[in-house]
């Protein structure tokens, strides 16, 4: 573009009325978008995190009941290895 032109354009039109298409742009039309966008991205990474920690939730409470099954276990059978410390300790002794 020439710059006779925009100078020509902007003496018609003056600064103000650039002053407030842009008001008028980024208030109807920019900041909308973007905060959509941002929504969109923000529902995203919510949704993401919730996946990861529904896996997690899963993967702990396996260890969980891993753990109260073992201990269930092990109070039905005598400690066989708590037998031979108990030996050891005497005969150190």
């Amino acid at each position: 573009m020439d710059f006779q032109i925009i100078g020509a354009l902007l003496g018609n039109v003056g600064i103000g009325g650039i002053l407030a298409w842009y008001l008028w742009y980024t208030t109807s039309v920019a900041q909308p978008r973007q905060a959509e966008i941002q929504a969109e991205i923000i529902r995203r990474i919510v949704e993401e995190f919730r996946g990861d920690m529904q896996l997690e939730r899963i993967h702990r409470n396996g260890l969980c009941d891993a753990v109260r099954e073992l201990t269930h276990e092990m109070r039905q059978r005598p400690c066989i290895a708590g037998g031979f410390i108990k030996q050891a300790g005497r005969e150190i002794e």
